[in-house]
């Protein structure tokens, strides 16, 4: 189903290229014609296309072949990323973008459908001859949406209109907090902090205090002539006692 279910979005920055194309198919002016049925209230898709066949990958140390939307989706996505790295922004909702700069930005797939195929003879069709898919046409249509960036200088130009309007689809930081005060993020950064360089004080004064306390108090040379380890008062005094109870 080309068509999504409806829902509460803004859908008025394609709503002029959906129409379009719907006025053409229902107005029985492409050939051949969609099965009955579809969805003409939702989201049309796709947006765009990009080469889907042929694809080589190496899984595993081993090369296979593939083909799909799982091969020209990533394409888009990453010229998209390296259009953003150029400029030097991060984009957001571009979708509209490409609505806009669609004519001079994209090749226009205007022959072909997206209906399953053998041997390059349509399989999904009706008894009357209508597909199970759709016929790509002049403009936006569901079978490859604005079209591809497969003409020379489309990339560029794609680069452009998303440069144009770089206020409009820009990632807005999020403010500072007013008159110098802190974020409740920051505030609990700073209270670990203190916490954990509290505990390190804490830990390395005991420390020192033991080594002074060691110092203070050398093994006799009896204990040093045995081979005895050194003790500190505490467990001297304890022997001790131990003794004079025996």
């Amino acid at each position: 189903d080309i068509f999504t279910t409806d829902g509460p979005f803004d859908l008025s920055f394609q709503s002029n290229s959906v129409s379009q194309y719907l006025s053409k198919l229902e107005g029985g002016q492409l050939s051949p014609s969609s099965v009955s049925g579809y969805n003409t209230k939702g989201r049309g898709y796709p947006d765009v296309s990009a080469a889907g066949a042929f694809y080589v990958i190496v899984v595993g140390a081993v090369t296979e072949v593939v083909s799909g939307t799982s091969a020209s989706a990533p394409v888009m996505a990453g010229l998209t990323s390296f259009a953003a790295a150029r400029v030097g922004e991060r984009f957001g909702w571009i979708n509209p973008v490409l609505y806009e700069n669609g004519a001079s930005t994209f090749f226009d797939v205007t022959s072909g459908q997206n209906n399953c195929q053998i041997n390059n003879q349509p399989c999904c069709s009706d008894t009357e001859g209508n597909i199970y898919g759709f016929v790509a046409t002049e403009g936006w249509d569901p079978a490859s949406g604005l079209g591809t960036l497969g003409k020379e200088g489309a990339y560029l130009a794609y680069e452009d209109s998303l440069k144009s309007v770089g206020a409009d689809v820009n990632t807005t930081e999020k403010p500072s907090p007013p008159d110098g005060s802190l974020s409740s993020g920051a505030k609990a950064g700073i209270g670990i902090a203190c916490i954990v360089g509290f505990a390190l004080i804490v830990g390395v004064s005991c420390y020192v205090c033991r080594r002074r306390e060691k110092e203070s108090n050398p093994p006799s040379e009896s204990q040093q002539g045995n081979g005895s380890a050194p003790t500190d008062g505490i467990e001297n005094d304890f022997t001790q006692n131990q003794v004079s109870k025996a």
